[in-house]
């Protein structure tokens, strides 16, 4: 019995250390967390940098920088295989700050009749596309939010064509929103395990003064 508590023991701290040591995305002064995809490669690099750099000289306004920075920002970005080394459709991750047409905080009665149809519009821009979970509510983070998952399809350089999923999420902060996509191809490679576990480790934090 002794054995078997102590066994039990051992796996629960094996297990709690398992999700210490998990790692997140690099910090950003948007205060948006989530877990870093495993054994992903990093892309955007160059980009991510610039727009932190352009954030230095607004002052560390995040308005202002979005308001100069075309109203977005590139928080992260991941492909499951490396770049120039895979031919077919290559999954992804992106995260994108966007800034809201307004000077207040957004209400989420507001936003989520503007985010609904952005995600429609969106999906009427891809080839044969249908709906698997139409524009909806959800919370991501304790954070009142809209999401669809749609299927479309592509084809690329080569001339192959591809069934695409697309999971996108829109969580509004104060005079913004992030957009967050995660793209699969499921009849060759169904990740959604992989996303609905990043999703879950979305994360709002307080906002540095």
């Amino acid at each position: 019995l002794m054995l078997r508590a102590f066994f039990s023991l051992f796996l629960l701290l094996l297990s709690a250390a398992n999700v210490v040591s998990q790692d997140l995305i690099p910090a950003n002064p948007f205060g948006f967390v989530m877990n870093q995809p495993e054994r992903w490669f990093s892309i955007g690099k160059e980009e991510i940098a610039a727009g932190l750099k352009r954030l230095e000289m607004s002052e560390g306004s995040l308005d202002r920088f979005l308001e100069q920075n075309q109203g977005k920002h590139l928080l992260f970005g991941y492909v499951r295989y490396k770049p120039d080394s895979f031919n077919g459709m290559n999954p992804k991750i992106e995260a994108r700050v966007l800034k809201l047409k307004t000077t207040e905080p957004v209400t989420f009665r507001a936003f989520k009749p503007a985010a609904e149809a952005a995600l429609r519009k969106i999906a009427k821009e891809f080839s044969e596309q249908k709906y698997i979970v139409e524009p909806s509510e959800i919370r991501i983070g304790d954070v009142a939010s809209v999401y669809h998952i749609s299927e479309f399809s592509t084809t690329t350089q080569s001339g192959t064509k591809h069934r695409v999923r697309s999971r996108t999420y829109m969580i509004p902060r104060d005079t913004y929103f992030f957009q967050v996509s995660f793209v699969d191809e499921p009849a060759v490679n169904d990740l959604s395990a992989e996303f609905e576990r990043l999703v879950k480790s979305i994360k709002l934090t307080e906002l540095k003064k």
